[in-house]
């Protein structure tokens, strides 16, 4: 399920929208890796593009913004790149401990609303 994904993203020559699909793995994604899923404020995603990480590594990915909640305060904004593989989501950011990646901040990306990842129970 997750293979029609990765090839839109890495296939596609034109910016598009996530489709549902990806959307829906993406709030799965954060449902298994944020300590507190649920209280998710300002939630934004952006069209899939060719991101470079903090740590130097090209992908294709979906940046996705948001502020959570951490011991009962709102941390600030995050954004973060989440890439499809035929393995699952990963975020290697997230996995070497850069929550907020540069990869994100791009003023290029097209972001939109993502009130589904702020309305995980």
């Amino acid at each position: 399920m997750l293979l029609l994904p990765l090839l839109l993203i890495t296939t596609s020559a034109e910016a598009r929208p996530a489709t549902k699909a990806e959307r829906a793995a993406i709030v799965e994604w954060f449902k298994t890796n944020l300590k507190d899923p649920y209280d998710l404020r300002s939630t934004r995603i952006a069209e899939p593009a060719a991101v470079v990480t903090d740590r130097g590594r090209r992908m294709e990915a979906i940046c996705v913004e948001f502020n959570p909640r951490n011991n009962g305060s709102y941390v600030g904004i995050i954004r973060t790149p989440i890439e499809f593989t035929p393995a699952g989501l990963r975020n290697q950011e997230w996995d070497a401990g850069i929550y907020s990646s540069a990869a994100c901040k791009r003023p290029d990306l097209v972001w939109s609303d993502f009130p589904e990842l702020g309305r995980i129970r």
